[in-house]
């Protein structure tokens, strides 16, 4: 290793022979380290070794992610999402659009709400109290604060259906996957129970698990790319207790407010339009920079601070 000392500082020499020592015990003895560390200021380097070596960095790679969040956005930092429309309220009915935008919430979930609609359902309630029992138009996901790459550069293809390869975007719910809890029935006569956290008409799940009298659980998840059908096939030893498996979701924005139309008309408020992806709609004006729209209802998220720690204790990339 080379060490580029810093004149004057005993402390910042220090801490260079604290790196060769670590790098040097004997319990690392097998591995490869690549290190660089050098001035924002002058450039200078002050610690190198193999700097020039190509590594893999994998999840490692969100504690600098972390790191500039928190020092860009700082902890107290909120994602924010707002309802919005432009039309008018007359005996009950809004006349006009709803549209949904944020930068970028992915708290949307059972990690942080009772249930992953919850936030949908305050929002409903806050509208009823608004007079508003119909709505004449569609509802909108506005995604423009994000761009639409939605899947992370190098992902493999072949676990783009588990939790922590989930597109991701500016409307995040429910982590953009479904949390389906595989029940095995007591004896091989009865049948494997597939129970989705949530339920809704945006994605199907195909059961094609077999039951078996002895032998492990074995389950496989397919989702086409850009299909809902989940298929969940393998075996379930009967008997066995219940266990979970995490799909992903095609388009989130698509399932944020599918689910938000859902909520809507369970709470009884009619919907006469679809819901819609705003990147479905053309010459669409992202929402924040479009003159006219009155704000409904909104949400702030928990502060950064809470949400960095969950992202980094189970290493979310979505969360990244």
């Amino acid at each position: 290793s080379q060490a580029i000392k810093k004149s004057g500082s005993k402390a910042f020499n220090n801490l260079m022979n604290d790196i060769d020592a670590l790098v040097r015990d004997e319990a690392f003895e097998h591995a490869h380290w690549g290190i660089l560390i050098k001035s924002l200021d002058t450039d200078e380097i002050w610690y190198a070794q193999n700097e020039d070596r190509l590594f893999m960095p994998a999840s490692n790679n969100k504690i600098p992610t972390t790191a500039l969040a928190f020092k860009t956005l700082g902890p107290d930092f909120r994602f924010e999402t707002h309802v919005l429309s432009k039309g008018n309220i007359r005996n009950g009915v809004l006349k006009g659009d709803l549209v949904v935008w944020s930068n970028g919430d992915p708290t949307m979930y059972e990690r942080y709400l009772e249930d992953s609609r919850a936030v949908f359902y305050a929002w409903a309630d806050t509208l009823k109290a608004q007079g508003i029992s119909r709505i004449e138009g569609n509802i909108i996901g506005d995604d423009d604060a994000f761009d639409d790459e939605y899947l992370g550069s190098g992902w493999a293809w072949d676990y783009l259906q588990i939790w922590y390869a989930a597109q991701f975007g500016a409307l995040q719910f429910n982590e953009n996957y479904v949390d389906i809890n595989i029940i095995p029935p007591p004896d091989v006569k009865g049948d494997v129970q597939l129970i989705p956290n949530l339920p809704s008409s945006y994605f199907t799940i195909h059961n094609e698990v077999e039951v078996v009298a002895s032998g492990p659980n074995r389950i496989y998840m397919e989702r086409d790319f850009f299909s809902n059908d989940i298929k969940i096939s393998g075996q379930v030893r009967a008997g066995s207790p219940a266990f979970e498996r995490t799909p992903t979701i095609h388009n989130p924005t698509a399932f944020y407010v599918y689910v938000l139309k859902e909520v809507l008309e369970e709470k009884g408020i009619v919907v006469t339009g679809k819901a819609l992806d705003c990147d479905d709609i053309d010459n669409w004006i992202h929402a924040p920079f479009d003159i006219g729209y009155n704000e409904l209802a909104h949400y702030y998220s928990v502060p950064l601070s809470e949400i960095l720690n969950r992202l980094m204790k189970r290493s979310q990339n979505m969360y990244a």
